[in-house]
């Protein structure tokens, strides 16, 4: 079992790491927390309604990162403000779905915090489709970098900006809809932000950059899991403090990135 937990764990990592430095050059932290309540909305409502919590969670997810994204694209609100009120927003109706259903589900600690024994089968099956999408998405990486340093320039470049704003919002709430059991809600939105922002401590072109991200992201995942394992700790915990550790080892080395 430690094996596949690890080996998920390194999976998840990765996409993780590819994904942070667009979110950290992109200033969209608050989106990962946003998305991340609205996942623990989704399974409180699945578990309110005696429905298999997780396709209820993909489903509130995916819908509310489209919103917000469609919201902020539109100019009635600014991305960061959707975020500050979906963050509340979704945390209250995931605590109101709980209380409305009169019943202590020890399940709903376990999306908080995370847990390794929340991860089976079809955990490994969704996995595997965002590694696909990831890898689908690929011949796009040049464009969607480009827009992320100079948006004006890529528009009147023609390149498609606003798919790959979609694209990246998409890859980012598959990334928590997968990745919530083993963080938690609490924590995985710092799988999102501290890789990326590690990486982005040493100077470098954006490609190596999320080089650097991916090999950060996929071990201090692997690394996480295993004290977790060892210590009878919520992975999300470990994990993260893992990801704490590398940021402080490379601070004193900070540069910046650049696009080239």
């Amino acid at each position: 079992m430690l094996i596949e937990i690890l080996i998920v764990s390194g999976v998840l990592g990765s996409l993780a790491g590819y994904l942070s430095p667009f979110v950290t050059n992109r200033n969209l932290s608050y989106l990962g927390n946003g998305l991340s309540h609205a996942a623990f909305a989704g399974a409180a409502l699945g578990l309110w309604l005696h429905l298999p919590p997780d396709p209820v969670l993909a489903a509130f997810t995916i819908a509310a990162g489209l919103i917000m994204t469609r919201l902020s694209e539109k100019g009635r609100l600014q991305l960061d403000t959707a975020m500050g009120i979906f963050y509340p927003m979704s945390m209250a109706l995931g605590l109101l779905f709980l209380l409305l259903s009169q019943e202590y589900h020890s399940s709903a600690l376990n999306y908080l915090f995370g847990s390794l024994f929340l991860l089976g089968v079809t955990d490994y099956i969704l996995t595997g489709i965002v590694v696909v999408l990831v890898i689908a998405t690929l011949p796009l990486w040049g464009q969607m970098a480009y827009a992320t340093f100079h948006r004006e320039l890529a528009v009147s470049d023609g390149v498609r900006v606003r798919l790959g704003d979609y694209l990246l919002v998409f890859l980012i709430t598959s990334f928590i809809v997968v990745g919530v059991k083993l963080a938690g809600v609490v924590l995985v939105s710092a799988f999102l932000t501290i890789p990326g922002a590690t990486a982005g401590l040493l100077r470098g072109r954006f490609a190596v950059v999320t080089m650097r991200s991916v090999l950060i992201g996929a071990s201090s995942a692997i690394l996480g899991v295993l004290a977790a394992w060892q210590f009878d700790l919520p992975a999300g915990i470990s994990i993260v403090l893992v990801q704490v550790f590398f940021f402080l080892l490379f601070l004193p080395f900070s540069g910046k990135a650049e696009m080239r």
